[in-house]
């Protein structure tokens, strides 16, 4: 049962009376902003993590409980493999809120004066909703510079340590998807065998703006590249086997076709 699942079963056809129903319109709006969000913001929320974990010297850790948690899948063990799942899972959020995503914030225009927190906003000013600062509010958490993976919202405080998702009617709808989809990835990437950061230059994360570009990791791998090889023949032709020769290559097809004799094959 997905968020799209869910959306579609409360759905109403555009135009038609409203009530508690989502317009057709509506949904597809979140859907495309999902799906386009989830490129930039989770590669920059990946890159984010694992240059914390290395800052941090705490990278085995998580390779650790990705190892454990893709070996458990892959015989079966649903219970481990959820319980080292999970782990791995806290680590990065963890690392996450002491290095989001979007540091310092995010950006807003206010058009009418208001105030926020008591503080005055005038119209036409541009406030910052600091969320790297709020993630580290020692107001709101114990100890907020240091790593605890095990670390919950506080009792009597409003600020919750997933506040890089956003908050109240500001929570990303895909928040939860894009925390799985991260996990996924680093637990498929963590878990290959020997793998270690690169010893040179590219052992370190290199940014283009605000995006990373690269990072380099070796490992073992278990199983042979496959790689493809391109060899052009010149073949003499002689001029009258030339319609011979052009039937035998449309008989070929087009490579790109599934259904020519080199896609069957």
């Amino acid at each position: 049962d997905s968020l799209v699942d869910r959306l579609v079963r409360h759905r109403r056809p555009d135009g038609s009376p409203g009530g508690s129903k989502v317009p057709e319109q509506r949904i597809r709006a979140i859907v495309i902003g999902i799906i386009t969000g989830f490129v930039p913001t989770n590669s920059l929320g990946a890159g984010k993590m694992v240059e914390e974990l290395q800052r941090r010297g705490l990278l085995q850790s998580a390779i650790g409980a990705a190892s454990a948690a893709e070996a458990a899948r892959k015989v079966g063990d649903s219970i481990n493999a959820a319980r080292h799942r999970k782990e791995l899972q806290k680590i990065l959020l963890e690392v996450f809120r002491l290095n989001p995503a979007l540091a310092p914030g995010q950006f807003r225009y206010a058009p009418k004066a208001t105030t926020v927190a008591g503080k005055p906003v005038p119209a036409g000013s541009f406030v910052v909703a600091a969320t790297m600062s709020a993630l580290r509010d020692h107001r709101q958490f114990d100890l907020p510079g240091t790593y605890n993976p095990e670390r919950e919202a506080e009792p009597g405080r409003t600020a919750v340590p997933e506040m890089m998702f956003g908050d109240g009617p500001h929570l990303c709808p895909g928040a939860h998807l894009a925390k799985e989809q991260i996990t996924e990835i680093f637990q498929i990437l963590f878990s290959q065998p020997g793998i270690r950061l690169a010893d040179d230059v590219d052992g370190w994360l290199a940014y283009v703006g605000p995006f990373p570009r690269r990072l380099d990791f070796v490992f073992q791998p278990t199983a042979t590249s496959s790689t493809q090889n391109l060899i052009t023949i010149q073949a003499k032709i002689e001029p009258d086997r030339l319609d011979e020769a052009r039937k035998l290559i449309e008989r070929l097809g087009n490579p790109a076709a599934l259904d020519s004799p080199i896609g069957r094959a």
